[in-house]
């Protein structure tokens, strides 16, 4: 019988707060209707404010229009850090197998550490913060395109509503913690 040497890896699966988001499950029935009626809450205050007409028929079609560009923009954001994270993690594990084992190592578990908590360090906050300011930034720029179309409501009327939409709607969720310690 031959008897190999095999290094065996177990990897502990953990999702930080912001990726379990996206894995359906039964908080979707709570996540949707919250969205939807941030948006819509925004978006009526927001109307108001500059005197655009406030029919329930015209908020619900921009809430529902706005509630779905924030999950696209969040899912931007998402990817950015997943990439980030997976990135530096596969680099540490190339350099683990081609000789630079200690770099690799540190560079898989700051990755691991990083993405769970972005507060484990300040690297990981600027990073979860770009992925939240991305994300903003795509709410910011979807809303304004889709409120332009409209005839009714003018640029600076746009701006303004995607501006608050973008403040209030951007995925906080970025930079809380998986576990404290």
């Amino acid at each position: 019988m031959n008897n190999d040497n095999k290094k065996v890896v177990l990897y502990n699966l953990i999702f930080p707060i912001w990726l379990i988001v996206w894995i359906p499950g039964w908080w979707w029935l709570l996540l949707i209707p919250a969205n939807f009626a941030v948006d819509f809450f925004v978006l009526k205050k927001c109307f108001k404010k500059k005197g655009i007409d406030n029919s329930k028929a015209l908020l619900k079609k921009y809430s529902w229009r706005t509630c779905i560009f924030g999950f696209i923009s969040d899912l931007i954001g998402t990817a950015f850090l997943l990439l980030i994270f997976e990135g530096v993690s596969l680099l540490g594990e190339y350099m683990i197998e081609n000789g630079n084992a200690e770099l690799g190592k540190t560079l898989t578990k700051w990755a691991g550490s990083s993405m769970l908590s972005s507060w484990n360090n300040p690297i990981a906050f600027v990073i979860n913060v770009i992925g939240l300011v991305i994300a903003a930034y795509f709410i910011f720029l979807f809303n304004r395109n889709m409120l332009r179309k409209n005839t009714d409501i003018d640029e600076e009327t746009a701006k303004y509503t995607a501006r608050w939409l973008a403040i209030f709607t951007a995925p906080y969720l970025f930079l809380l913690p998986f576990y404290f310690y």
